[in-house]
């Protein structure tokens, strides 16, 4: 008998969450579903200490506790049961243990789990769910029809951050111009890898294409970004492109198309049309702290297309002690603790997506406490 794809999983998973705290409230619950553990971490403490004023001068908080924050239920599955009904638990498990989980991936974690609560709300009258979700590219399509959902603004959270707040960061960096040229040099290769996954994309919908595409334009970039230099100074992209058969493990027999390579180079002419700007672009955005509007269109465009794992760790390796981190999560961290909250800069955030249309939905439900 073939197995329950893991899909079928997510009427009991929700159901059991809403069980827990129906004995001790009648207050409605709310769920917020993300990605992952990383997503998790950030935004329960971001939540934990967040307000905001009211026009009648009233403070609220979110105060999202973690265990109102669900991700992949394969991490909590049992705590949960446990909690819950624990009669049910080990048929859970085998039931649970056995699933096809072949197709699973974060981004459709959450959406499954907000198409499922949206199109069976009378059976949850006293749960609210809300899900949030990297943009990168194609995932803007999974929300659409979706009402209690947001994609970030930029490529991904980590993006999302660096956007509102890098110059703030660097504010006390003894080296700025050293780490404008640094970040300038990383951010193009990172733009441009950006540019070729997006028409990866669109390929490999077109039958005859190797199956190998994504692994190219990806995950050569993501499984290597903490060790190779990455920089145009020493990583030619033409190069890699026209000898991927050097880079890749793959069968060297395999055929690559010359329409994507062609549309690829094209691509990057077409979006990048500021390569020789933008480092005085940076300079501008770290250190002058004065954008005009085509700046900050440019900036935009850019973190719309750099991945932020990658950016992130190409800091790290090229620049650890410039920059002053030395680890992903560290550097997320070190913005909530000493310019979100340091410097009560918050709002900036929950002004851009996903976090504007969640306040605005915590907002519309009562869905805060009164400090």
């Amino acid at each position: 008998m073939k197995n329950k794809n893991w899909r079928e999983f997510i009427p009991t998973y929700l159901k059991d969450f809403c069980s827990q705290f129906t004995n001790y409230s009648l207050d409605k619950i709310h769920a917020l579903i993300v990605e992952g553990k990383t997503d998790e971490e950030f935004y329960w403490s971001l939540f934990d200490k967040s307000y905001f004023i009211l026009d009648n001068k009233k403070k609220i908080v979110f105060n999202t506790p973690k265990k109102k924050i669900l991700y992949n239920f394969s991490n909590n599955f049992e705590d949960l049961f446990l909690r819950s009904e624990p009669y049910k638990l080990k048929q859970h498990q085998k039931d649970f243990g056995n699933a096809d989980k072949s197709d699973y991936r974060g981004y459709l974690f959450v959406t499954e789990c907000i198409k499922f609560f949206e199109s069976n709300r009378d059976s949850f009258k006293n749960l609210d769910c809300f899900g949030m979700i990297d943009n990168d590219f194609g995932h803007s399509e999974l929300i659409l029809g979706l009402k209690n959902v947001s994609s970030t603004k930029y490529h991904d959270r980590e993006t999302c951050i660096m956007r509102c707040y890098l110059p703030d960061y660097l504010e006390k960096c003894q080296e700025k111009e050293k780490a404008v040229k640094l970040l300038s040099e990383i951010m193009d290769v990172c733009f441009k890898q950006g540019i070729i996954e997006e028409v990866s994309h669109k390929f490999e919908k077109i039958e005859g294409y190797n199956k190998f595409l994504r692994k190219l334009t990806n995950y050569y970039f993501k499984d290597n970004c903490d060790k190779t230099d990455f920089r145009k100074t020493n990583f030619n992209l033409d190069d890699y492109l026209n000898n991927y058969h050097n880079y890749l493990d793959i069968n060297p027999n395999g055929v690559m198309n010359d329409d994507f390579f062609k549309e690829a180079k094209s691509k990057i002419g077409i979006i990048y049309t500021f390569e020789n700007e933008l480092e005085s672009i940076i300079h501008r955005w770290i250190i002058e702290k004065e954008l005009n509007e085509v700046d900050n269109s440019r900036l935009d465009r850019i973190f719309k297309y750099c991945n932020g794992h990658m950016l992130l760790n190409q800091m790290i390796l090229l620049g650890k002690d410039l920059f002053g981190f030395d680890k992903e999560e560290t550097f997320a961290t070190n913005v909530i603790n000493n310019i979100v909250f340091g410097k009560q800069q918050y709002p900036r955030l929950f002004e851009t997506l996903p976090l504007k249309p969640y306040k605005q939905y915590r907002l519309d439900n009562g869905l805060y406490k009164f400090m």
